[in-house]
């Protein structure tokens, strides 16, 4: 599987025949053109299941090639949020994950800055901020190899 929006590579290789291949290629469902390369990279635009299929020809033409179908899942990017109650200078609070995966893949790691020159790796981080302002949170998430883009929230620390 790949992430969307992220490079795959792809590779093929065939069994000499007679003759040592002459052409090969691949076929991406969203472009109209075959690729034609032994190795190839390819960024998917939809989430979803993909097919994929690579091709050797020993004649060197399509029409006598030897094919191969392979299914690619592409994930969607998981998104991060979180919540928090009021935030009072010089008590602590809890920053609450709300992230989330489309895919319903599992968030397995988290990166913040707390906005205060703290950074966290925790789920449900607790901070503290000595004094009125207004800080900007950012929040990133990851499933397996999916990382999700930053986001930002500005919050006004009473």
């Amino acid at each position: 599987s790949v992430c969307l929006g992220s490079p795959m590579f792809f590779s093929g290789t065939a069994l000499p025949a007679v003759d040592t291949v002459r052409l090969w290629g691949w076929l991406f469902e969203n472009i109209n053109a075959p690729v034609l390369s032994q190795s190839s990279s390819h960024i998917f635009n939809s989430a979803g299941n993909h097919d994929v299929v690579f091709f050797a020809s020993h004649a060197g033409y399509a029409g006598c090639a030897t094919s191969i179908q392979k299914p690619v899942f592409v994930r969607t990017k998981p998104v991060g949020a979180f919540t928090n109650n009021n935030i009072c200078a010089g008590l602590s609070t809890n920053l609450s994950d709300s992230s989330f995966s489309p895919d319903s893949a599992a968030i397995t790691a988290w990166w913040g800055d707390l906005g205060n020159g703290q950074t966290s790796n925790i789920k449900n981080p607790q901070v503290l901020y000595n004094s009125t302002d207004t800080v900007t949170i950012r929040l990133v998430v990851q499933t397996g190899s999916c990382v999700s883009d930053t986001i930002s929230k500005s919050l006004i620390v009473k």
